[in-house]
């Protein structure tokens, strides 16, 4: 069996450990809000710093930031014309739901050690762009659409940013790459060790979470918003293979492209007064269907 094949099988397991776990009342809901905090104050940005190790910051991974922008920026514009003539709680849904990755919970863990440093930087540098449309962009228009009234302001969004450890952690990396400083050995050890245990817990955290529906009502608008967005992103991966890039950064670019919707989107989708039980189904149909996708990414691009 292959590395890629084998590492997607053990993630398989982990996720169905804690979906399994939950199902038998050995973990509860709950569980998974501190092993988020884990991972998000701890072990992710010491996965990202390991990540980083050896990479400068190069022409290639500034492009990587304007593809995220723009890969986002097209599934936005692509869900408002697709919702054009449906109600105002529809087209807030596909604004939220069809423009957004899962990169620091999912693609982070799932790729980590399966990519080579400057694919990871890049895998990073999108990140960035996804953060910047999901929590500003993608919000204000949702609000725009709902008649809420807001006045558009960027305090929101960078308040979600630069208060988030990842986002810090990317730029303290990026200073010191164009500085050209190296981080102690005593603190990559520690990063080495924490940073080893981020894909089991987000896979183990999100396999509490996995929970499929059938929805009640909304299936067509489901349908179309999965078949429309993994359509789109796998001839995004495509243009991206054919682009003057170095071999790792369009890996990590290309796997990235078919990451699942952002696990903010349900909560993001319920504050706008869109269907947030939809984008939660939608979440976690999302997150198999990605399993899939970015393994065979890897596969093709390695």
């Amino acid at each position: 069996m292959s590395p890629v094949l084998t590492r997607t099988f053990l993630y398989i397991i982990v996720l169905l450990m804690g979906y399994v776990g939950k199902r038998t009342n050995l973990f509860r809901t709950s569980d998974s809000r501190f092993l988020s905090s884990l991972i998000l104050y701890i072990t992710l940005p010491c996965a990202v710093v390991n990540g980083f190790q050896g990479v400068t910051l190069s022409p290639a991974l500034v492009a990587s930031f304007g593809i995220g922008l723009a890969a986002n920026l097209i599934l936005l514009l692509t869900g408002l014309l697709l919702s054009a003539k449906q109600s105002p709680k529809q087209r807030a849904f596909f604004a939220l739901n069809l423009s957004s990755y899962n990169v620091g919970n999912f693609a982070m863990p799932f790729l980590t050690g399966m990519l080579a440093a400057d694919g990871f930087a890049a895998l990073c540098m999108f990140d960035i762009a996804v953060a910047m449309m999901t929590y500003g962009v993608n919000v204000a228009v949702a609000d725009g659409i709902m008649g809420s009234g807001k006045a558009f302001s960027l305090k929101p969004m960078f308040r979600k940013i630069f208060t988030t450890p990842t986002f810090l952690t990317y730029i303290l990396l990026i200073v010191l790459s164009l500085l050209h400083i190296s981080l102690p050995s005593m603190v990559l050890e520690v990063t080495a060790l924490a940073g080893g245990a981020n894909g089991f817990l987000a896979m183990l955290s999100i396999g509490i979470l996995f929970d499929i529906r059938l929805p009640k009502t909304g299936a067509k608008d489901l349908f179309l918003l999965l078949i429309t967005r993994y359509g789109l992103k796998f001839c995004m991966a495509f243009c991206v293979f054919l682009l003057p890039l170095p071999a790792a950064v369009k890996q990590g670019l290309m796997v990235v492209l078919v990451a699942p919707i952002a696990s903010s989107a349900p909560l993001l989708t319920e504050n706008a007064g869109a269907d947030g039980q939809l984008s939660a189904i939608a979440n976690s149909i999302s997150i198999p269907l990605s399993i899939v996708a970015m393994s065979f990414m890897l596969s093709i691009s390695g």
